[in-house]
C-alpha cells in the first residue's frame, strides 16, 4: 500500500514541477533559484496537504501563487539587507585634529631652522 501524502507529492511533482519551474526561472532568471524555488514550494504544499487536496481550490494556483510570494519576499529581504548594510560614510572635518597642526609646525620649524 503506498503513502497517500507521497503519492499526492508525486502527482504535484508531476503535474507541476516543470511549469513552476519555468515560471520561477522567469521571475528570477537564475536556473540554481528556480530549482530551490520549486524544491521549497513543494516542501510547503506537503507541509500544508489540506490546501493541495481542497477540490475547491486549484492546486497549480496555490503552488504559483506560493513560488511568486517566496520570490517577492525573496527580492525585499535582499532589497533591505543591502540597505543596511552600506556603511555610514566617514564624516570628512574642514578642520585639523590638534596632533595634524603639531606635526605641520615641527615640520615647518626644522625646514626654516
Amino acid at each position: 500500500m503506498d503513502d497517500p501524502e507521497a503519492a499526492m507529492m508525486r502527482v504535484l511533482y508531476d503535474e507541476h514541477a516543470a511549469a513552476l519551474w519555468r515560471y520561477a526561472l522567469r521571475l528570477t532568471g537564475d536556473r540554481a533559484r528556480a530549482e530551490d524555488v520549486v524544491q521549497e514550494t513543494l516542501l510547503r504544499a506537503w507541509r500544508h496537504p489540506h490546501v493541495t487536496a481542497d477540490v475547491d481550490r486549484s492546486a497549480r494556483a496555490w503552488l504559483f501563487t506560493v513560488a511568486r510570494n517566496m520570490i517577492i519576499d525573496e527580492r525585499r529581504s535582499a532589497r533591505f539587507r543591502h540597505e543596511t548594510d552600506v556603511p555610514e560614510p566617514e564624516r570628512v572635518s574642514d578642520r585639523a585634529s590638534p596632533d595634524q597642526v603639531d606635526t605641520a609646525l615641527d615640520r615647518i620649524l626644522l625646514t626654516t631652522a
